[in-house]
């Protein structure tokens, strides 16, 4: 009976954790998606003759590279 009721919580556990795991990839899903709408808006505002390039974060020089410790 123990073993279970063991087993259930641990289910119970479990399905909570990917709800969770869900959620918030859906919520990472519309942020991800009005920071790009924002990235658009602001890049048109500030130079609207500038096509925003589409670059990997990778590309992007780091600003502690070159920062003696």
């Amino acid at each position: 009976m123990h073993a279970k009721m063991t087993r259930d919580r641990k289910k119970l556990y479990i399905n909570k954790i990917e709800k969770t795991i869900s959620d918030l990839e859906d919520k990472n899903m519309r942020m991800k998606s009005v920071l790009v709408k924002q990235a658009k808006r602001h890049a048109f505002c500030v130079s609207p003759e500038i096509i925003p390039m589409h670059r990997s974060v990778d590309s992007i020089p780091s600003i502690t590279k070159d920062v003696a410790t």
